[in-house]
Order: C-alpha cells, then sequence, then structure tokens
C-alpha cells in the first residue's frame, strides 16, 4: 500500500493507471512456469514415502502430493495446472490396484 502511494500520491492526476505501471509486473510474485511445477513433483514423489494401500487410491496420493506442493511453493501454483501435472506423474511413477472386495483398500507399489 505505501508503495502504490510513493508512485501514486493522492490529489495527482496520472497518464498511467495502476494496473499499467511498468513496476508492477516486477513488484508482484510471478506463478512458477510448467516445468519448475513439474521438476517440483517430481522431487516430491522421489523423495516421499508413500503407504502401500489408501482408501481412494489415486486421489488420496493426489490429494497428499498437492498439499505438499502447495507448502513447498507458499500457495504460489495454479492449481488446475498442479493437478494436471500431479495426475500425470501418478500414472507414471504408481500402479494402484483397485480392492478385490467392496470396501476394501487400494494396493499402492511404485514402479
Amino acid at each position: 500500500m505505501l508503495l502504490l502511494k510513493a508512485y501514486f500520491p493522492p490529489n495527482q492526476v496520472h497518464d498511467v493507471p495502476p494496473s499499467k505501471h511498468p513496476l508492477l509486473k516486477s513488484l508482484t510474485q510471478q506463478l512458477p512456469e510448467i516445468e519448475e511445477i513439474q521438476r517440483r513433483v517430481v522431487d516430491i514423489i522421489s523423495n516421499t514415502a508413500v503407504q502401500e494401500q489408501t482408501r481412494d487410491g489415486a486421489q488420496t496420493l493426489e490429494k497428499f502430493f498437492m498439499g505438499r506442493l502447495m507448502r513447498d511453493l507458499r500457495g504460489k501454483v495454479n492449481a488446475s495446472l498442479a493437478q494436471e501435472i500431479i495426475r500425470e506423474e501418478i500414472d507414471v511413477h504408481f500402479e494402484i490396484i483397485p480392492p478385490t472386495k467392496k470396501g476394501g483398500y487400494h494396493t499402492v507399489k511404485r514402479r
């Protein structure tokens, strides 16, 4: 707020609105690029031990890895993009076997 007041003092007419100011882009936090998100997800998957059995299978893993990614990046990530990347990496790194009986647990194996 103080920064805006310094560049845009009140009671002055401005030729550039605050949203179009050239410094705005450098002052705001940029979201990580796709490659950075994918690298972080692969790093989290490879360095994290997972349970061998889960109630909801891939959904449980997806939520777990999303939480870890959000914690590592302090919530500054596009959630839908991160979910897509996590789903793809789960398919690559894990084999999830459905339960044999109703109400059973999914078996999770690393590939």
